[in-house]
């Protein structure tokens, strides 16, 4: 598996780790409401499907195609990329 700090504009499956000891309550929620939306939208998130895991310490996406997106939402709620991982492959 290949690790990457940015997105990977040759990939069309990714994954995100966030961890949540970093976030805000706010941060938490709109990342929830994030993939809400694009549930709502038919943007599915793993290959199987809508994929969102959410426990007490992280929140973890399988997404495919729209890690771009996701990664701006991050950085647009200043979540460093120190506090997430983001996988490829």
């Amino acid at each position: 598996m290949k690790i990457r700090n940015g997105f990977v504009s040759n990939s069309s499956s990714s994954s995100f780790i966030i961890a949540k000891a970093y976030l805000t309550k706010d941060q938490v929620q709109a990342i929830l409401d994030f993939h809400k939306k694009m549930d709502e939208n038919e943007v599915y998130f793993g290959d199987d499907g809508n994929q969102l895991y959410d426990d007490d310490c992280y929140i973890r996406f399988e997404c495919r195609n729209i890690a771009d997106k996701l990664e701006k939402m991050l950085t647009k709620m200043g979540i460093q990329k120190k506090h997430y991982l983001m996988t490829d492959g």
